[in-house]
């Protein structure tokens, strides 16, 4: 068969008709998901921090407010994750500084200007990170056409973005994530546009984006590093002039990023005590280490999430997974095959500097932080212009794929789009998903209290799960709480001890809640002889007990 020579595209307008519609409406459904359901979304424990900030509150003082003999009315709770009078945007830097510093404050600053423009509310908080997530798809686009000069390839790069679960499920949340992928995306598109233009008013710009990046996420610091490698690389490691303007823009942008730097140098022991979750045992065997990559390779554009799909459905997700994973190789061996340097050296070094950076310490100190799928922003846009590259090579910018080859690209092309649509679908029409580990069971066990008479909730769980739980209980529900603190030393002494204190007077139904007890708190539960305890609920999240009180 004859070599098919199709027509290279020069711009987006000598794309065929067909094709720009399709992208076009491919936009218009991956916007879309990101904005239905939004209020139904379960809130949890993330998202309830993020309030907190926004506030202007700080975990320690509502652990000292809510911690009394007296029953408090769930409302009382909800006056730490709502503006107010007393609390300003420092206070807002302040708290986060003070208790979270791992945190950078760009995410929550915006935040809470947002949330003076907007209101207060969850949904409202959560659209900041929809704007974020849709404007990050024109500047996928714009990366595309700054790395490859295909109009073909940016709007296939758009495409993916605009259907990848993993950016549907993080635009629906109000965490950084999201305003993460558009300032890595800027950043990305700032250094290759300094590099081509060689003008330092450009150097400057990717100086400032840089700078932004910093105050967006910590981790930005290996996209940094990703980048300056990538100069180091392409100028063969010698001090020419790339070099010397990346390595003084990110001087400045370091330099700016100063005062965030000392304040976590500052609070280091808090820095190790709000991360040492991050560093529990977690040994790696070299199977395991192959699933949670192949599982990476395929996280930006499949995810079923924790569904139970029947076979038939189920060998097709399977399937497309393979085909997914087997793309992204490809298109990375494509890539360092037939791109020069300057191409297939920017989407490596963006791809392995993090990766290698987060896996390392886990292999040889244990650990789970390459497990953590937000903490791979940088590697899943690497792996989505892998992906980009192969398709627009094989669809469009190839002379050399035979006719028959192309129907076949073709076919690929839409399975993964139709798979990107159907598990975003999945995610956008779900209460929950994989990444809201914590409170997803929280409004079915609220459920069961607002419908009990005269509820009384007694718990010592963390700040966070008591702002999900009250999120969902009527007003006027009773809490009598000696709550632990995530990001303070209050009540730590108590960790595995249930908070079992004397009933008040005029409860009718008495609930103990822990979501997440340890075996110690278990043991201790059942050893009490104080109060009969009925179990409701169990399982990881889902702990919720009924004391039985003693008939009148």
């Amino acid at each position: 068969m004859s070599n098919s020579k199709p027509r290279i595209p020069q711009n987006w307008y000598s794309l065929p008709r067909l094709w720009r519609w399709c992208v076009l409406l491919c936009l218009i459904i991956g916007i879309g998901l990101r904005i239905i359901n939004l209020s139904d979304k379960v809130f949890w424990y993330d998202e309830a921090f993020t309030a907190l900030r926004v506030s202007g509150y700080t975990e320690a003082e509502v652990v000292q407010a809510v911690s009394t003999d007296e029953p408090v009315r769930a409302a009382v709770f909800q006056r730490y994750q709502q503006l107010n009078s007393h609390k300003t945007l420092f206070n807002t830097v302040q708290g986060l500084a003070a208790e979270e510093p791992q945190h950078t404050p760009l995410y929550f600053v915006l935040a809470r200007l947002w949330a003076d423009w907007f209101g207060d509310s969850i949904t409202s908080l959560r659209s900041l990170s929809i704007v974020a997530s849709v404007l990050a798809i024109p500047l996928m686009g714009w990366l595309c056409w700054e790395l490859f000069a295909s109009p073909a390839a940016a709007s296939i790069g758009m495409l993916l973005l605009a259907v990848s679960p993993f950016q549907v499920a993080y635009a629906q949340e109000a965490r950084p994530t999201a305003l993460w992928t558009l300032t890595t995306l800027l950043t990305s598109v700032a250094l290759l546009r300094a590099m081509r233009s060689k003008a330092a008013v450009h150097w400057t710009a990717y100086a400032l984006a840089s700078t932004v990046n910093f105050y967006t996420y910590l981790f930005s610091i290996l996209v940094a590093q990703a980048h300056l490698l990538y100069v180091a690389g392409v100028e063969r490691f010698r001090l020419r002039r790339n070099l010397r303007f990346i390595l003084a823009a990110l001087g400045l942008a370091t330099l700016a990023f100063a005062p965030w730097l000392m304040a976590i140098a500052q609070n280091q022991s808090q820095v190790d005590t709000v991360t040492n979750w991050l560093a529990v045992e977690n040994r790696f065997t070299l199977r395991s280490f192959g699933k949670l990559w192949a599982y990476h390779l395929s996280l930006p554009f499949v995810d079923r999430g924790e569904l139970v799909l029947p076979l038939p459905l189920r060998a097709m997700v399977s399937a497309a997974n393979l085909l997914v994973r087997v793309g992204v190789l490809y298109g990375l061996y494509l890539l360092c095959r037939r791109t020069p340097l300057r191409v297939w050296w920017f989407v490596m070094t963006l791809i392995a500097v993090p990766a290698i950076a987060l896996t390392l310490p886990d292999l040889i100190y244990g650990g789970k932080r390459s497990t953590i799928p937000r903490y791979l922003v940088p590697v899943y846009i690497g792996f989505e212009l892998a992906l980009t590259y192969l398709l627009s090579q094989q669809l469009w910018d190839s002379s050399t794929v035979k006719r028959w080859q192309r129907y076949l690209w073709q076919g690929v092309a839409l399975v993964i789009v139709l798979v990107g649509i159907g598990s975003s679908a999945a995610i956008a029409t779900s209460p929950s998903w994989w990444h809201k580990v914590h409170n997803r069971t929280v409004p079915a066990l609220t459920a069961q209290i607002n419908q009990s008479p005269g509820p009384l909730v007694i718990s010592d769980a963390e700040v966070g799960d008591l702002f999900a739980l009250t999120h969902y209980l009527n007003p006027d529900v009773l809490l009598l709480v000696r709550p632990q603190c995530y990001a303070c030393d209050a009540h730590r002494e108590w960790l595995d001890q249930p908070y079992l204190p004397p009933l008040p007077n005029g409860a009718e139904t008495v609930f103990l809640f822990n979501p997440r007890p340890s075996e110690a708190w278990l043991t201790q539960l059942n050893q009490q002889q104080t109060y009969d305890i009925k179990p409701l609920a169990e399982g990881f999240n889902n702990w919720l007990w009924q004391i039985q009180l003693p008939s009148r």
